[in-house]
């Protein structure tokens, strides 16, 4: 839970930040929506596969692979944003992949919810994902905005690394989806 509430937050945090360095480099509202486009274009493409790669291979593995994908993304986008060569193609490029990531992950990580909590306690787990989910929401913009605004997109955009690096750690450490 601890680990989907972190990725959550950094979801949201990523995508408001993301959406804000598009709007400040083109001042195009047109262009910022576009950041939400491709991150979600992926999906009706996509999901089927998904879920079938999740019935199919360890859930596990596919929210470590999926988090790595995020790892990579934003660590590559932090190198342009630092070495002030980041153009929105970057950005629209990296939230696709990470669309593409999320459209795999999001199976997996509900049926592995299953998985590890059987079905006694399969409500509860679910209700406890949608928090996370709604809590990434509001947590995640809203310390997008602050970060941004006293620490600017390079030290924003560290920390959202730090943030996604650690989530990833909690996955490979922590989490232990048993084989269905």
């Amino acid at each position: 839970w601890c680990a989907g509430g972190l990725a959550e937050i950094a979801r949201w945090m990523e995508l408001m930040v993301l959406s804000w360095l598009v709007l400040q480099a083109t001042d195009s509202p047109f262009q910022l929506g576009l950041v939400l486009v491709f991150n979600n274009v992926p999906r009706p493409f996509i999901s089927l596969f998904g879920g079938f790669v999740a019935e199919r291979i360890s859930r596990h593995l596919i929210l470590i692979v999926a988090q790595s994908v995020n790892v990579l993304a934003a660590g590559a986008l932090l190198f342009l944003i630092a070495a002030d060569l980041i153009e929105p193609w970057h950005v629209f490029v990296v939230v696709f992949a990470q669309g593409v990531g999320r459209t795999f992950e999001d199976p997996a990580r509900r049926t592995g919810l299953l998985d590890i909590v059987g079905e006694r306690r399969l409500v509860n787990a679910m209700s406890l994902d949608t928090i996370s989910n709604t809590a990434g929401k509001m947590v995640g913009p809203l310390l997008g905005g602050i970060l941004v605004d006293t620490l600017e997109f390079r030290g924003a955009y560290m920390f959202l690394v730090t943030v996604h690096l650690l989530t990833l750690i909690m996955l490979v450490v922590w989490v232990k989806v048993p084989l269905a």
